[in-house]
Formats: C-alpha cells, structure tokens, sequence
C-alpha cells in the first residue's frame, strides 16, 4: 500500500511538473506572419552590409573621371616693388600661366585602372549578395526543419497523452501496471523539454533570418512567424561544372583585378617617361642697353615656357614595374586557387548530396512506410491486449524517430544543394539588376 501511494505521489508529481515546469509560453502572438523563400531572397539587396558594397563600388565609379583629366593649370605673378641696379621705376615683373601635360598615354592607363577597379568592385558585391543568398537559404531551411520537428514533437506529445489515458483507465481496471503511466509521462516530459530547446532555437535563426534580409519585424515577438514548405527537388538540379568559373562573380572580378595589373604595370613603365610643361605670359624683360620698355609695349614682354622632367629615379620606377608584376602574380594565384577550391569543393557535396538523397528515398520509402505498418499492428495487439504498452511506445517513439530524422537529413539535403549551387555560380537570379547567368 505505501508503494502503491508513492508511486501515486510521484505520478502526480510529474504530472504537475510536465503542467507548469515545462509549460510552453501561452499568450499568443497578434498575428501570423507567412513567409516564403523566394521573398526572403528577394530581399537579399536590402542587407545594409552589401548596400555598403554597392555605394563604394558606386564611388569607385567616379574614379576614371578624375584621374583621367589634365591636371589644374596654375598662374604665376610677380612684382618689383623697387628698382634694381640701373633699371628704374616699379614695374611689374611677370604673369605667367602654366599646364602640365603628362607624358602621352599616362592619364588614359589611369582611367582605365580605375574603370577595371570599379568594376571588380561591383563583381565582389555580386559575389557577396550571393553569399548573403546562401546564408539566407541555409537558414531558411534550418527554420522549417525546427518548425517540422516541433510539429512532429507536438503530434508525438498529443499520442502520448492519449496512450497516458489508455493506460490510467487499464491500470484502474488492473489490466495494466502503473509503469506504463510513468513511462507515458516521463516520454512527454522530454518531449516538453525538446520543444523548448525548438523554441530558443527558432528565435536565433529568426534573429539571424533578420539581420541578413534587413527585416526586424522577423524577429518581433508579436508576431509569429509561419515558413511555407520549400521546393526540393530529387535528385538535385545541380547545373554543369565545366563554366563555374566563367558563371563565378568573384572570378570575375580576379580577371578585371589582373587587367587592372596589367594596367598597372604599363603605367609604372610611363613613368619613365617624362611630363611636359608650357606656358605663356607677360614679363619685365630688360634690353642690353640697360634701359627699360614702356608698359604698353606688350610685344616685346610676351614670352612662352616649356619645360619637361627629367625622370632621373630610376629604382624607384623599377620598384613600381616589380610591385605591379608581383600584384598580378598574386592574382594568378588567387584564380588558381579558386579553381582548386571549387574542384574539391564541388566533388565533396556531390557525394554528400548523393549520401542524403540515398537516406531520403530510404526513409521515404522503406523505413516509415514499414514503421508506420508496424505502429499499425502494434496498436491492434495492444488493443487486443497480446502485448504490452511498452512495445506500443517503442513502436510510436520508432516511427517518431525515422520522421525526425528524415526531416533533419531533409533540410541538410536543401542546404547541400544550395551551397553546390553557390560554388558552381548559379545564382539564381540573386543579385542585383538581375544579372543573368553565362
């Protein structure tokens, strides 16, 4: 009798642990916010971090402009307030205007390099809006397996408290031991507590679905947030692997980061070249005989400059033509090992991707399929009392298990493929102005 009333204690002690312990939050969000994928996606361009790319590749844009022009032309006066030796009078000395020209060639490389510039810069954001895309994707997926496992959990809890009730009403009749009760409730109580691990993990990935698409309303506790089911395709539409590089932004932007050192270098060989100088003015010239023209005899102080450098350093320019070839080799070993890193890359999730989609059509049609026959005659002979209830909840926990872990490898799958097609450069018409693909 004293065991049969502790273990009633204990029961109902667990009984009011799984009611407010583990209780999940009951006041209910004002409203549903549905959200899809492609949305998501489309809202990559609001990110603030890559709209911070775009502005600075926008200035660089302004480059070519300004270096590719002559440099300010500058006026020169002078003036004799007193006279000097045998010339007499205050007369002013000279104004003269002067124009640099640089060195034929110069000013058009250096439009150029800073074109090429501007233009690699806006690739590398292409590239990171398709990172950003990546990451969304990723997390999206993430999202609807925590919110398919919850739902699997909520189901597999609601079995229980039925099974619970089976059980009190056999062991009421003595048809049944109070161990089914207990191991009925010590399931949901795990269940409970799993669910709320679902919970603080879907608030992080809707933190960071927010940061990444710019949209904190994702992140609101007012609202709650609900994903429509993504389109995952078997086996996966993966693209071809022979263009990666050409479909790449950011191998894009290594070959105009070459062209741009090419540039480079052939400016850094101008520079051994000289700059000119003209002008052309008035001054105070004085004759031979030691006298002075009048003011107004303008014909006689016109004069014209010209003048040149003399590159004379020479190291330094070799250093300049050294720095420019390093630079580009520099980028031909970057391009190689973007090469090499999506060849590895690419051959790593493909077999991952062929791993899950063998597990994927083994769950789908082998193993819940005969789990859900098997939880099937399970419940009949429980029923008919041919076995017991702990052969019923192995059976249900069995089946809840293969639908756990099919939504898991599910949502790894749509990860996999997405990151397979980030490194073969299908960009799914991400970026902005709708790029299309090569």
């Amino acid at each position: 009798m004293r065991s049969l009333v502790w273990m009633c204690l204990v029961a109902g002690t667990l009984g009011l642990f799984a009611g407010d312990s583990y209780a999940r939050p009951t006041s209910p969000p004002d409203s549903v916010l549905s959200i899809n994928l492609d949305s998501l996606l489309a809202q990559v361009e609001r990110n603030p971090t890559l709209r911070a790319m775009r502005l600075e590749a926008a200035a660089l844009a302004t480059r070519p402009e300004q270096v590719g022009a002559l440099p300010d032309p500058d006026v020169m006066a002078g003036y004799r307030p007193f006279a000097i030796r045998s010339v007499g009078g205050i007369a002013p000395a000279e104004v003269m205007a002067r124009q640099m020209l640089p060195y034929p060639g110069k000013r058009k490389l250096a439009a150029e390099t800073a074109a090429l510039g501007a233009e690699a810069a806006e690739r590398n954001a292409d590239a990171a809006a398709l990172d950003l895309a990546l990451d969304v994707q990723h997390t999206y997926y993430e999202l609807y397996r925590i919110q398919q496992q919850d739902r699997l959990a909520e189901e597999f809890a609601r079995r229980l408290r039925d099974f619970e009730e089976v059980a009190a009403v056999r062991y009421e009749v003595g048809q049944g031991p109070q161990q089914s009760i207990l191991k009925a409730q010590v399931e949901r109580l795990a269940l409970e507590r799993r669910r709320l691990e679902y919970d603080a993990a879907r608030r992080a990935q809707l933190e960071r679905l927010a940061r990444l698409t710019n949209r904190p309303d994702l992140a609101s506790p007012q609202y709650e947030v609900v994903l429509t089911a993504p389109t995952i395709t078997l086996p996966a539409d993966t693209g071809s692997t022979e263009r990666a590089l050409d479909r790449l932004p950011e191998a894009e932007a290594l070959r105009l980061i070459r062209e741009q050192a090419e540039k480079e270098i052939d400016r850094a060989r101008l520079e051994y070249r000289p700059d000119f100088m003209i002008g052309a003015g008035l001054m105070d010239m004085m004759p031979m005989d030691g006298t002075t023209r009048p003011l107004s005899d303008l014909d006689k102080r016109f004069t014209i400059q010209f003048g040149v450098t003399i590159p004379l350093q020479k190291d330094k320019r070799r250093a300049a033509v050294r720095e420019a070839e390093l630079r580009r080799e520099q980028v031909d070993a970057r391009l190689e090992a973007l090469e090499t890193e999506i060849k590895t890359k690419t051959q790593d999730l493909l077999a991952s991707l062929e791993a899950d989609e063998q597990a994927l059509t083994l769950y789908r049609d082998v193993l819940i399929p005969q789990a859900e026959t098997t939880v099937a005659s399970t419940l009949s002979a429980y029923s008919a009392g041919t076995i017991g209830f702990l052969d019923l909840l192995d059976a249900e926990r069995m089946l809840y298990d293969l639908r756990m872990s099919y939504e898991e490898t599910l949502a790894r799958y749509a990860q996999t493929r997405a990151a397979l097609r980030r490194t073969l450069g299908i960009s799914l018409s991400l970026i902005a102005g709708n790029r299309s693909e090569p």
